[in-house]
């Protein structure tokens, strides 16, 4: 199947255009082994995933400089440890040096010739700064959860982007690694996505129509957009 060419790209960062997740584990395995005992990166990262993502959904909105620490300190009340110095904002302070996946330079530059490039990200605007920055490549738009007051799976981060944008759902094509936070927005949205399985994770048919592509380097045959 290929989309019609849409006016614009939106983006999810982190985990789709950004190593997110490598440099996640990166930052748990470093606690863990300054911690030792029986604890895993693996039980840390998911404890502090699952504080996250409720605390993000909980009014009144807070940035993600406040809501990462106190989903830090939530996950290691929650593993029975007590945080060292500093290691609540250890993931707040290396986001911002993490890079893009291999091929994702060179697909948003083809892309860019023919659409717009928007991405919208659960973060705050500086922090996420460094990362497009190590992008290379110009983005038109950078649309945050500190703008928009609302973090995904919100349909208002959404549609905050596309005010930005000033386009309708139809003119746009949106690409993302998570089904949860952005897939299934999509679905309710109406809007056409494609899901970036990097990790060989099982689909959702509820979230269903998308297209499912390994990586970037798909996106612009499957936007009409090759040579």
């Amino acid at each position: 199947m290929t989309y019609e060419t849409p006016k614009a790209v939106t983006f999810d960062c982190y985990g789709t255009l950004i190593r997110f997740f490598e440099g996640l584990e990166t930052v748990a395995r470093a606690i863990v082994d300054r911690h030792g005992g029986t604890l895993t990166s693996e039980q840390l990262i998911a404890a502090y995933s699952d504080a996250e993502h409720r605390l993000e959904q909980e009014p009144p909105h807070r940035p993600f400089k406040e809501v990462s620490p106190a989903a830090m300190r939530e996950a290691f009340g929650t593993l029975g440890l007590t945080l060292g110095p500093g290691e609540e904002m250890s993931l707040v302070e290396a986001i911002p040096t993490f890079g893009p996946f291999e091929e994702v330079p060179a697909v948003l530059e083809r892309l860019g010739r023919s659409c717009r490039l928007c991405i919208i990200s659960n973060t705050d605007d500086d922090l996420i700064a460094g990362n497009v920055a190590r992008l290379g490549v110009p983005i038109d738009e950078v649309v945050t959860a500190e703008q928009a007051g609302a973090y995904k799976p919100s349909e208002e981060i959404f549609r905050y982007a596309h005010r930005r944008l000033g386009l309708e759902v139809d003119d746009i094509v949106h690409v993302a690694q998570g089904q949860r936070l952005d897939i299934a927005a999509c679905k309710a949205l109406g809007l056409r996505a494609i899901w970036i399985n990097r990790y060989g994770e099982p689909g959702v048919p509820a979230n269903a129509p998308y297209e499912e592509l390994r990586d970037l380097r798909g996106v612009p045959a499957l936007l009409g957009l090759e040579g």
